[in-house]
Order: C-alpha cells, then structure tokens, then sequence
C-alpha cells in the first residue's frame, strides 16, 4: 500500500481509505473480518458517521484491539454547538475510544450551512471545545458542492476536506484541490466509482472505459490518485472488492496529462445532447421544501446522461422528501447561477428515478 501526507495533520494515510457507508448492512462479524482484512492489506484509514446508523458501533469491535493502527475519520450531521459535542461524546462512546483522529462536518452542501456551523453556537464551536478536551485531533468538512468547500477552506477552520472527485464529478479539480494543496489542507475524495452506479456493466461509462483492457475499478482509482489527494474513500460490499481497491493503491502509477486528457474526453463524449447538466455549485440551496435538489439532478445525470439505472433508482427511493415535493416557488431558479429550469429538471427526474 502506497501512503500520503493528509495535509497539515501530518497523518500518512493509505491512498486507499474503507468508507463506513455499507456498515449497516454487515453483521457485526462480516464488519470485523473486512476491518481486519484492510489492515492486513495496509489499509489505515476508515471514514464513518452517526447518521450511518451502526457503522461507529461495528467499527468499534476491532477498535478495542487494533486502535493504533488505524486513523478513524468520523462526522455529524449536527449544525449547533450542543448537538456536535453531543455527537462526538456518542462516536467515543460506540468507537471504544478516548480520541478521534478527524472529526467532520457531515454534507455542508449550501454556503447558509457553512454560515450556520461558523456562527454564533455553531457545530464548530462543539469541535473546537472537544479539540480542547483532546477528545478529537482534527476538524474536517464534508460536502458534495466543491464551491461552497472551497469557502470553507478558505476560512482557515477545517484541517481537512472531503469532496466527490471521479472522470465525472470533476469540479474539485479546477480550484479546491489546487487552493487546499496551497493552503496545506488534507483532501479526502469520495465516490470514486459514483457511488457505484458507474460500476454496472451496462452503463455508458463501463463501457466507455473497457476499451483500456483495465480493471475499470482500477482506472477511476488511477484518475483519481493522479491529482492530488491523500487518499480515496472506497465503499465495499465484499472482501474481493476490498482486495481489489488495495491492489490499485499498491501498484499505483500516476497518469500521464495526456492519458488523463483522454479519459475526460471519453467522459464528456457520453450523452452530449443533455444541455441542462447541475453543476453542483449549491446556490439552489436550502431548499424551503427540504428537497435535495442537487442530489436528486446528480441521480438524474448518471441515470440518463451515463446509462446507469439500477443504482440511481435505488438511492432515490431512501430520500424523503422526494422530488415532488416541490411547490413550484421558483426560489431555486431566481439563485441559480446557470439559469437552469430546475422545477422541470425535477419533474423530470422524478419520471425516471421513481420508477
């Protein structure tokens, strides 16, 4: 396994980091043997969180004995003061732990959530007091809109920052990444396969890449670590899927600017005709209604731009409130930077997403 920098931390962490997303979903002995299997294969850097239910809890079982050979990356949905410390006091608890390597802001997607957590009573005045105590070493962010992190780093707050970054989800590239790397401030990807949905043989984009007589696992993971970022964040389902993550993090070779160039060209290539793409910037939000509008038009874009079906469909089903909810109030089209239809584009995406 290759390790990086995380930034100003100062941690070396495996350039292939475990996601606690699918926690849930193990038993609690299938959650030890593949927490036992990443630290074999060098693995030691695991990334969980209270709002993914038992993830803390399964992770625990192996922290009791394994605790100094991994750096534990944990977060809150919490926006104030009290409901963070309170968070953090439970993550401790559940984690078998006196101390959390990087405690993070959970899905900071819109810039009056990052006013909200800053401000008067905000969640980083709970981190800030638990850093304090010495029950968390570092304070992290979370988001999917790379505009509003960029502020965010800006403000000199968070020592790390985790971001969506694959051939698709490309916008971090532009400005976050290179202003974090000025700035010091360890960058954490996530969803280097989409979430999976770029993983069904019978997407655009699978096929799109076969053509490189690669693992395609391997060729997102290889675009992803050329940039500069300390580690990936690899949600598994199966230890082989594991195994296979840890091979590209061993072997790993960066890209050439012409071999990435011409993978992005083969991204871009795919469904050309769709003019009204979100471009995740967070403006839309919040949202009156509580819909997750950026959400829902990115389930959209990998449903009908890049050919996945099944995994889109699935995810929207677990959110509530869904698409229509929308009152048609037009506040997220009078914010919109890039003057998009959104009332339509969420009509039509839930058409295609419920189905």
């Amino acid at each position: 396994m290759q390790y990086r920098r995380l930034g100003r931390t100062n941690l070396n962490v495996s350039v292939i980091g475990l996601g606690g997303l699918q926690f849930p979903a193990f038993s609690n002995v299938e959650a030890v043997r593949i927490l036992m299997r990443a630290n074999e294969l060098g693995i030691n850097l695991i990334e969980l969180g209270r709002a993914y239910r038992s993830s803390e809890e399964k992770a625990g079982f192996v922290m009791q004995k394994k605790r100094d050979e991994f750096y534990i990356a944990t977060k809150t949905p919490q926006r104030k003061r009290n409901g963070a410390i309170k968070d953090i006091d439970a993550s401790l608890a559940v984690l078998k732990t006196d101390y959390i390597d990087i405690y993070q802001l959970h899905q900071i997607d819109s810039y009056e959530e990052l006013d909200a957590v800053l401000g008067p009573e905000g969640a980083c005045e709970g981190l800030r007091y638990a850093m304090e105590q010495g029950k968390i070493r570092y304070i992290g962010i979370t988001g999917h809109s790379p505009a509003v992190l960029v502020k965010a780093i800006k403000t000199g707050v968070f020592d790390t920052v985790q971001v969506l970054l694959n051939p698709v989800e490309r916008e971090a590239v532009d400005e976050l990444i290179p202003l974090a790397a000025d700035t010091d401030i360890g960058v954490m990807g996530m969803k280097p396969f989409g979430g999976g949905a770029f993983l069904e043989k019978d997407s655009e984009i699978y096929k799109a890449l076969e053509k490189y007589n690669k693992s395609v696992t391997d060729i997102f993971l290889r675009f992803e670590l050329s940039f500069k970022v300390s580690s990936m964040l690899t949600g598994i389902r199966t230890i082989e899927q594991l195994e296979k993550n840890a091979v590209s993090g061993a072997e790993f070779r960066a890209y050439s600017s012409a071999e990435i160039e011409s993978i992005i060209r083969d991204m871009d290539n795919l469904g050309r005709e769709y003019e009204n793409i979100c471009h995740r910037c967070g403006y839309c939000l919040p949202c009156p209604q509580n819909i997750n509008i950026p959400l829902f038009l990115r389930l959209d874009e990998y449903m009908k731009k890049y050919g996945s079906l099944s995994w889109p469909a699935r995810m929207y089903r677990h959110h509530v409130p869904d698409a229509l909810a929308c009152v048609q109030c037009g506040r997220c089209e009078q914010k919109c930077p890039f003057n998009l239809p959104i009332m339509e584009m969420l009509r039509n995406a839930h058409k295609r997403l419920a189905m």
